[in-house]
């Protein structure tokens, strides 16, 4: 989750919703625990975990508040919390599926020799130590999504809805755009990797030049595809 002394570049172990919260006017919550020891940052970082925000919340999906982590993983370096804030968005993370579950410890992620696999190679915008820039978005920023509503399991377990707003790169807050991801609504399966909605008719993306629109779920998956990527 993250960890209010290390920055918003690459070195940062928290989500894009971590990094953002100072433009949401929340910039108490993104410093809460700053220059304290280890036990208690681990301490407040579930504080945040448990602090719900409206502007994260769909409230066609449901109603703002709090609801059980159900992830199978430990967050490395928070304390645990039964009841958590769930975002509704996700990032963009480009057409390429990232595998594996990153670095076990801060040391390790800091460690230039360790193994990030596939996921340095993702072809979104915001992704695993992602930095990109306005610059490398070559395709078009009104044509690049940045962050989109993510498609949830309506009823069970979902891989995709278990852990908290606020964590690293992870299907609760990236999704993807590969053509064996679809754009769809919530369903009876888990769609964990996809983006889709509560919506009967599309889903909502906020694009890189700023502009939020509805994508209809017939969009032409080839369209899609190229769309979750910055560069073609």
């Amino acid at each position: 989750t993250g960890d209010p002394d290390r920055g918003t570049g690459g070195d940062q172990p928290g989500g894009w919703a971590f990094s953002i919260l100072p433009y949401l006017e929340q910039t108490t919550l993104r410093q809460l625990g700053k220059g304290m020891p280890e036990s208690a940052k681990r301490e407040l970082a579930a504080r945040v975990a448990e602090t719900p925000l409206a502007a994260l919340n769909c409230p066609s999906r449901r109603t703002l508040g709090l609801y059980p982590y159900g992830g199978t993983h430990e967050v490395l370096n928070a304390d645990p919390a039964e009841l958590v804030f769930k975002t509704d968005y996700a990032a963009n993370a480009g057409d390429l599926v990232a595998g594996g579950l990153g670095p076990g410890t801060i040391a390790d992620a800091d460690n230039g020799a360790y193994d990030w696999g596939n996921a340095l190679d993702a072809t979104g915008v915001i992704y695993s130590r992602s930095e990109v820039a306005i610059r490398h978005i070559t395709r078009g920023t009104s044509h690049t999504y940045l962050v989109g509503e993510k498609r949830c399991q309506r009823d069970g377990y979902d891989w995709g809805d278990d852990q908290h707003a606020f964590l690293g790169h992870g299907n609760d807050t990236a999704r993807y755009t590969s053509l064996d991801q679809p754009l769809a609504p919530d369903g009876e399966a888990s769609g964990h990797k996809q983006f889709g909605s509560a919506h009967p008719g599309g889903c909502y993306f906020a694009f890189a030049d700023g502009a939020v629109r509805l994508v209809n779920y017939d969009i032409e998956p080839e369209v899609h595809r190229r769309s979750g990527t910055r560069a073609d």
